[in-house]
C-alpha cells in the first residue's frame, strides 16, 4: 500500500469515528429489518449536512482516483455504503418483539431536535468564519483569476488570491484548487488550502515538495510564518496601489455601497446575502476590506480609502436607524457619494419615530415588500436590482 492509499485509509477510520454517535443514534429508533436504503434514508432525515459532507467527500475521491496517474485506486465509499456498514450488525439485532414502535418515535424526536440545535451551531461558526464572504461572482474577480498565472511577483500573487477568497462561488474555488496543486510557493498554497476549508470544500494540503527549498519558502521568509490571515496591509498600501496604477485596486467595482452604522451589523449581513441572490456586489468596509480597513490600522488615509471605494460602486443604500441617524460616517458618506452624482437610497429599518435628518428626505425610499426590495416612487415602484442597472439618476 502506497503512502497516499495509506493517509486515505487513515482518513477513512477517522472520518467513520465522526459519525458513529450519530449512527448510534438513528439505531435507536430504526425499526426491524431495516435495509440499507431505508437506513440511509432515516439518516438522510435528521442529518442531511452530514450526507452533504459525505457526498462531497465520495465525489473529491471519485476525482482524485480520475487523475491519478499510477497506483490502485483510492478507496473512499459512497454514503449509503459507509453508513451501512457502520450500522449493519446492530441494526441485524434489533428484534420485532422487543421494538416499541413509541419508544422509537420519542428517540427520533429528540434526534431531530438535537440535530436542530447542532445544525444552529455550525451555521453560526460558519457565518463567523465566512464574515467577508459573498457568493457572487464579480467581474474584476474573473479579471483577476485569469492575472493570477500571468503574475510573476510571488507577492502580487498572494493579493490575488486573498481578494478571490472574499467570494465563495464555483469560479473561485476552481481557481483556489487549481493554485493549491500547481503553486510552487509554500505560503500562497497554504492560504488557498485555508480559503477552502473556511468555505467547507473537502481538501488537503499537498506535501510541500523537496529540493530547491528556496523557491517554496520566498514567502514564508518574508512573513516569517506559514501562514497568516493579515498580511499587515494597511490604509495607505491601498491608495499607493491604486495611484500606482497598480492593476488589483484599479480592476475593482462593486454594485452596491452600503452606508451604515457598526452597531446595525445584523442588517449588513443580511442585506448583503439578499443582494448576493440578486447578483450583486456589496460594499461594506468590514467586510470588503476587512483586515487593511481593520480600525487599528485607521490613519488619514482610512477616508481616502472609502472615497476610493464610493467611486468604485455604482449606488448605494443607507440603512436607516436611530444608530445610523447619529453617525458622523454614514452622514459624510451620503455628502460624498452625492457630490459623485451617483444613486442614493434609503432603506428604514427601524420605526421612524423621529424626524429624518435634512440630508436623507430628498433621497429615494427602500423597502422589502414580499421579501423583494423595491425603490418606492411616486411614479412606478422599481426592483432594487433594476434602480442600480438603470441609466437615470434618482
Amino acid at each position: 500500500m502506497g503512502r497516499t492509499q495509506r493517509k486515505t485509509s487513515k482518513y477513512l477510520e477517522l472520518y467513520r469515528k465522526s459519525f458513529k454517535n450519530k449512527v448510534n443514534t438513528i439505531i435507536s429508533f430504526a425499526p426491524p429489518n431495516t435495509s440499507k436504503d431505508r437506513f440511509f434514508d432515516l439518516f438522510s432525515e435528521v442529518y442531511p449536512e452530514d450526507v452533504s459532507s459525505m457526498e462531497q467527500h465520495f465525489k473529491f475521491y471519485q476525482e482524485k482516483n480520475r487523475n491519478r496517474k499510477k497506483g490502485k485506486p483510492l478507496f473512499f465509499p459512497n454514503p449509503t455504503n459507509l453508513l451501512y456498514e457502520m450500522a449493519k450488525a446492530k441494526l441485524n439485532h434489533i428484534k420485532v418483539d422487543s421494538w416499541n414502535p413509541s419508544d422509537a418515535e420519542e428517540a427520533k424526536k429528540a434526534a431531530h431536535e438535537d440535530a436542530k440545535r447542532e445544525r444552529e451551531r455550525k451555521l453560526l461558526s460558519y457565518r463567523n468564519n465566512n464574515i467577508s464572504t459573498q457568493t457572487v461572482t464579480p467581474n474584476y474577480i474573473i479579471k483577476l483569476i485569469k492575472a493570477y498565472w500571468n503574475e510573476k511577483t510571488k507577492i502580487r500573487r498572494l493579493f490575488i488570491v486573498t481578494e478571490c477568497g472574499k467570494y465563495k462561488n464555483p469560479r473561485t474555488i476552481l481557481f483556489f484548487r487549481t493554485v493549491l496543486n500547481q503553486e510552487s510557493d509554500w505560503f500562497i498554497r497554504n492560504y488557498c488550502f485555508r480559503i477552502l476549508q473556511k468555505f467547507n470544500e473537502v481538501v488537503y494540503l499537498p506535501p510541500k515538495g523537496r529540493g530547491k527549498k528556496e523557491q517554496y519558502d520566498l514567502l514564508v521568509k518574508e512573513f516569517g510564518c506559514d501562514y497568516k490571515e493579515d498580511i499587515g496591509r494597511t490604509p495607505q498600501d491601498i491608495i499607493n496601489e491604486f495611484y500606482g496604477d497598480d492593476y488589483i485596486q484599479n480592476y475593482k467595482d462593486f454594485d452596491v455601497f452600503i452606508s451604515h452604522a457598526i452597531k446595525n451589523s445584523n442588517l449588513v449581513d443580511k442585506l448583503v446575502e439578499y443582494l448576493n441572490s440578486c447578483v450583486l456586489v456589496a460594499f461594506v468596509d468590514w467586510k470588503s476590506d476587512r483586515e487593511d480597513l481593520n480600525r487599528t490600522k485607521s490613519s488619514n488615509y482610512t477616508q481616502k480609502v472609502l472615497e476610493l471605494r464610493m467611486r468604485q460602486s455604482k449606488s448605494m443604500i443607507v440603512i436607516r436607524t436611530k444608530d445610523s441617524d447619529m453617525s458622523k460616517w454614514v452622514s459624510w458618506e451620503i455628502e460624498y457619494f452625492y457630490s459623485l452624482r451617483k444613486k442614493i437610497a434609503v432603506l428604514d429599518s427601524e420605526i421612524d419615530t423621529v424626524s429624518k435628518p435634512k440630508y436623507l428626505e430628498s433621497l429615494p425610499i427602500a423597502k422589502f415588500i414580499n421579501n423583494n426590495l423595491i425603490i418606492l416612487s411616486n411614479d412606478k415602484n422599481k426592483a432594487f436590482g433594476d434602480w442600480v442597472k438603470s441609466i437615470d439618476i434618482d
